[in-house]
Formats: C-alpha cells, sequence, structure tokens
C-alpha cells in the first residue's frame, strides 16, 4: 500500500510508495520514496527524493539528496548537492553546488558548477 503522511502530500499511483513531508508527493512506480518538504517522485523503482524541492522523474535505486536537486532517469545516480543535477545513465554522481552529470557510466562531477556531458 501507498502513504502519503505529510501535510498536503499525495500519492497518486503506484505501490509501496511513501510522501512523508509538507507537500511532498509521488506520482506513480514502486517503492519510491519523497521525504523533504515539496519533494518529488514522478515514478520508477526505489527512487529517493531527501532534501526541499529535490525531484526524480523515474528510473531505478536514483537519490536526489541536495536542496533543489534532480534526477531524470537512468540507474544509481546521485545528485548530493544544492541545484545539482544528473540526467541520466548509470552511477553517475554529482556531489558539488551547481554540478551536472548528463549521461554516461561512473562520472562524477565535483567541482563547483562543473559539468561532464557523458561517457
Amino acid at each position: 500500500s501507498n502513504v502519503a503522511s505529510g501535510r498536503y502530500s499525495s500519492v497518486t499511483g503506484g505501490f509501496i510508495n511513501v510522501a512523508s513531508e509538507f507537500s511532498s508527493s509521488i506520482s506513480g512506480g514502486h517503492s519510491n520514496v519523497a521525504s523533504a518538504e515539496y519533494s518529488s517522485v514522478t515514478g520508477g523503482t526505489e527512487n529517493r527524493a531527501t532534501n526541499w524541492y529535490a525531484s526524480v522523474g523515474g528510473g531505478w535505486n536514483n537519490t536526489a539528496s541536495g536542496k533543489h536537486s534532480s534526477i531524470s532517469g537512468g540507474n544509481s545516480n546521485v545528485a548530493s548537492a544544492k541545484f545539482s543535477s544528473v540526467t541520466g545513465g548509470f552511477k553517475n554522481r554529482a556531489t558539488n553546488i551547481l554540478a551536472s552529470v548528463s549521461g554516461g557510466r561512473n562520472n562524477t562531477a565535483s567541482g563547483d558548477a562543473s559539468s561532464i556531458s557523458g561517457g
């Protein structure tokens, strides 16, 4: 079953999803967690949005843990810093403010405002 326990939180589909904070949301998928205010997961499996305004679009086992961070999809990606982003790929990490990884595999963008296009 799904759980929407935060004030104004919502879970609109899927199963075993948890939206636990103020205005957090999950649209669908399986075993997803939105555990911070205004965080969201659109779908996929085992994705986590764990900081204010963090979002995960889909994929599997992705974690958006920085404020305003985002992951569009892929597998086992992490966006852990403020305004960081990972578009997709496998095991990519954006670990500093404004860092981004567009895709590829095993990439880490660790400098301020650094970016990796793929590879």
